[in-house]
């Protein structure tokens, strides 16, 4: 005995359309977040990144900071060489990057690595004596 071929296009049908919900959950992508910068008094929507930090250092630092307008997003306080954290950054920031060393160290390399998930990664040595202040200017659209 044959099958009606209206009841095997529904089949199919039916078949493609269960395959549907799956892939559309594979397909979809998460929404982004996004922060809210009043600058020159227009309020503009900026996207907030994830992103992984990472500083090293020649000589055992006392601490590390970075910071964005004066809000601290990241700090280690124990001595070390290494440290590293995950962060969250705009598609466009600027951050203050802060290295304290111990007095009498001699002048320093410190490295710093941004890895902002899906971006290319921001990568910078910097040379100090005693401490270390910088800005570091991310445009990551």
């Amino acid at each position: 005995m044959k099958g009606s071929p209206l009841c095997a296009a529904l089949l199919l049908s039916f078949i493609f359309a269960l395959a549907i919900v799956p892939l559309l959950s594979l397909t979809h992508r998460e929404p982004q977040s996004f922060a809210a910068s009043e600058a020159s008094g227009n309020e503009t929507l900026i996207p907030v990144l994830s992103g992984f930090v990472t500083v090293r250092s020649a000589h055992p630092y006392q601490s590390i900071e970075i910071s964005r307008g004066g809000k601290v997003l990241w700090q280690v306080s124990e001595p070390g060489l290494e440290a590293e954290s995950e962060l969250e950054l705009l598609a466009q920031d600027l951050l203050q990057f802060r290295v304290i060393w111990p007095d009498e160290t001699p002048e320093t390399a410190v490295f710093v690595e941004i890895e902002p998930d899906g971006k290319e990664a921001f990568s910078q040595t910097y040379w100090a004596v005693g401490n270390l202040g910088e800005e570091i200017r991310l445009d990551l659209k």
